[in-house]
């Protein structure tokens, strides 16, 4: 048995491998309502936020990231800082709004980290973070802040007008042309999300434990599912929408996993999902890494459909681009760990070797998910 105090002293010993740091830290993040659990990852989030030597401007190309001696603490443990600025935003632990506001501001913070705390705060959806993701939108240094701060902004002013106006007819909303509704997130999670949900069974919590809070909420469930393909694929498409439309047309693929027996419908519906976030995935139009990111992320949690050749050959192809934003090669990474299928283990293997530590760190603990070993996430005392 573990206790959370050995599980917060594995989380900042950075000598030892990522997966068994990622593997703590899931531990932790299935413990929702246990303080001290969500105290342990506001602590490790806190740890390093003033590292910087005075004379480090920061300025490290996100998307080339190089293993360095004297590559700042906060740039090198980017991939678990931001990974522990999600379990915050998925725990919506409350107590963790001023330590990500204050990871968000810090613009010597890697852009990935920065980006993560704004999305949690929005999946938090606390008042007192509503001036800073305004103050965001404007970033100056970092693209998928500027669009993150934007999405989350419009979530909170959501969720507050859900929450002020519940006894209303209606809602008021950032956008008043769809209608959305209130689920919570994936109906089946990534890899990583469903070995996490072991140690939250074993806590007897299992009914409290969600697998993912949308950054956006879903379309509603009468938009037709050709309509909700046609927004994700239209690049003149409002992000807002486009994430709304790929999370309600996930939750319909969704719905038929672990079916018995699967109608020609069935099938059908699944391999519009995955082939819709394929082809947009790499689309030569689709500018925004935020946006692409996340679409590796849903694909991640369309694992039980892991032999679609279009969203195979996209994730493969974000993954070995040199020249994509290191975000999105995380999360295409780590897609590929959660689908597994043909060449998965070969191609994460290869690229262990990258120089971009975010990648490299990444097939490590896509390779860990590969394993399904879940001898390593066990229940606390």
């Amino acid at each position: 048995m573990q206790d959370i105090a050995s599980l917060s002293k594995t989380l900042s010993d950075q000598s030892l491998p990522i997966q068994d740091r990622f593997r703590a830290l899931f531990t932790l993040r299935s413990l929702e309502t246990n303080q001290a659990a969500v105290q342990a990852l506001i602590d490790a989030l806190a740890a390093d936020s003033s590292s910087l030597d005075d004379d480090d401007d920061g300025d490290i190309n996100d998307a080339h990231q190089k293993r360095s001696p004297t590559l700042s603490s906060l740039h090198a443990d980017a991939l678990f800082r931001h990974e522990v600025a999600f379990a915050l935003g998925q725990m919506r632990a409350k107590a963790a709004t001023a330590t990500l506001i204050s990871v968000l501001k810090n613009q010597r913070e890697h852009g990935m980290t920065r980006h993560e705390c704004a999305e949690a705060l929005g999946a938090i959806a606390d008042e007192t973070s509503l001036e800073v993701l305004r103050d965001m939108r404007e970033d100056s240094k970092h693209r998928e802040v500027r669009e993150t701060a934007s999405l989350a902004l419009r979530r909170v002013e959501y969720m507050v007008g859900s929450r002020d106006e519940s006894t209303a007819t209606s809602t008021t909303t950032a956008t008043n042309t769809t209608t959305f509704n209130n689920s919570t997130g994936a109906i089946v999670g990534s890899k990583k999300e469903s070995i996490g949900k072991v140690a939250a069974v074993n806590e007897e919590q299992e009914e409290e434990f969600a697998y993912s809070v949308d950054p956006v909420p879903a379309m509603d469930e009468s938009i037709e599912t050709e309509t909700l393909a046609a927004i994700i694929l239209d690049d003149a498409a409002d992000i807002w929408d486009r994430y709304a439309a790929m999370f309600a047309l996930r939750n319909r693929a969704q719905k038929t996993f672990g079916l018995v027996k699967k109608t020609q419908e069935n099938e059908q519906l699944v391999q519009l999902c995955s082939s819709t976030l394929g082809k947009t995935l790499r689309s030569e139009t689709v500018q925004s890494a935020l946006l692409k990111h996340e679409i590796c992320y849903v694909l991640g949690q369309l694992r039980e459909d892991d032999d679609n050749e279009i969203a195979r050959k996209a994730l493969f192809e974000c993954l070995e681009d040199p020249n994509e934003h290191a975000m999105v090669r995380h999360e295409a990474a780590e897609a590929i760990g959660s689908r597994g299928g043909r060449g998965a283990e070969a191609l994460l293997r290869k690229y262990l070797s990258c120089e971009d530590r975010i990648v490299s760190e990444s097939c490590e603990v896509a390779l860990d998910m590969l394993k399904e070993n879940e001898e390593g996430f066990v229940a606390l005392e």
